[in-house]
Order: C-alpha cells, then sequence, then structure tokens
C-alpha cells in the first residue's frame, strides 16, 4: 500500500504565514466573515471580542488536561509503590512521559487579529501562524477582496475632473542680488 505525504496521519504540509493590512471594514465584520470562510478543514477553535484561532479540525481529544492528569495518576501510583519498597521511587519520572506527545505534535494552527484604530478610523486586521493549502486559497481570496483603508484614500490625490485645465502662472522671476553692506565693501 503506497501511503502519500497527505494521507499520513491526516498531515499536510503548512507554511508560516503573517500579514498585517488596514482596510475600511469593521472589525466584527472581519471575523464574522473569516469565520464564514468555504473551504474543506476549516474550523475555529478559538474566538474571542477580537481574535479567531482556526485549525484544520477540532482539537485533540489528547491535550494538556489529559497529560497532567495522567501524570498525576503515575506519580500517586509511584509514590503508593514507593510506601512498599523505596527504590521504586526512581520511577517517579514516568510521571513525565504523558507530555511527551504534546511536545512532538506539530498541528497548524492560525490566529488572526482585527482591532479598530479609532485615531484613523481604520480596521487593522493581523494574521500570523501555520497555514495550510485549503485556508490559504480561501484567506488569501478575502483578504485580497478587503475594501482599502480610509487613511490610504485620503493620502491618495485625486485626478482633477477630465475636462478642466489647469491655470498655469506665469514662472516667478527670481529674487535680485542682495547688495553688500558698506562694511563688506570696505574690507575689499
Amino acid at each position: 500500500m503506497n501511503r502519500t505525504p497527505e494521507r499520513h496521519r491526516g498531515a499536510e504540509p503548512t507554511i508560516s504565514y503573517q500579514l498585517s493590512r488596514r482596510t475600511s471594514r469593521d472589525p466584527s465584520r472581519v471575523l464574522a466573515d473569516i469565520a464564514s470562510l468555504e473551504a474543506p478543514g476549516i474550523e475555529v477553535v478559538a474566538r474571542g471580542a477580537t481574535h479567531l484561532v482556526l485549525a484544520p479540525g477540532p482539537p485533540s481529544r489528547y491535550g494538556a488536561g489529559s497529560a497532567v492528569a495522567l501524570g498525576a495518576v503515575i506519580t500517586l501510583a509511584v509514590l503508593v509503590a514507593a510506601a512498599a519498597s523505596v527504590p521504586l521511587i526512581a520511577l517517579l519520572p514516568a510521571a513525565l512521559l504523558p507530555g511527551v506527545p504534546l511536545l512532538r505534535r506539530r498541528e497548524p494552527r492560525l490566529a488572526v487579529g482585527v482591532l479598530d484604530d479609532h485615531e484613523v478610523g481604520d480596521t487593522v486586521v493581523t494574521v500570523g501562524g501555520d497555514m495550510w493549502s485549503a485556508l490559504a486559497v480561501a484567506l488569501h481570496s478575502y483578504l485580497s477582496s478587503l475594501p482599502s483603508s480610509r487613511t490610504i484614500d485620503a493620502a491618495t490625490p485625486t485626478p482633477p475632473p477630465a475636462g478642466a485645465v489647469a491655470a498655469q502662472a506665469p514662472p516667478k522671476e527670481p529674487d535680485p542680488p542682495a547688495q553688500p553692506t558698506p562694511d563688506e565693501s570696505a574690507a575689499s
């Protein structure tokens, strides 16, 4: 049986991604739009008033809480066994073993932060984390379609109307050279 990298343990290659962008769209609408992106495997695993965390599926059932609980059970079992035979206390470091899978696990996550810049009236969208192909296509399409920032629009000069001719003033003549002072003319 031939296994491709995409099918091995359900993992897909990821790339690191970081982007910051200003837009004129409302922050709550940006978060709602990103949360509702239509792509296979995208799931919102954490959400706050100003952020989202996207992942390719629900978080694993074996997490930090499970590892700590299992470590506590191993610790208790070793301490009870050590009451019968003191050399068994050497097995106490085995309580750290439940944490090893968490250290080796590399699950892609992408965080999206959206803040309202009250001074300028813009929304700042910041994206960072690991991105997989389905999310890359959907998110890049959405971010590139965001309306531009109000500050960029205000800084861009508007061209004159099509039929308007700019009034040209005659060039200004240079100022005449300054006359030497009496002290300067006596020195020469």
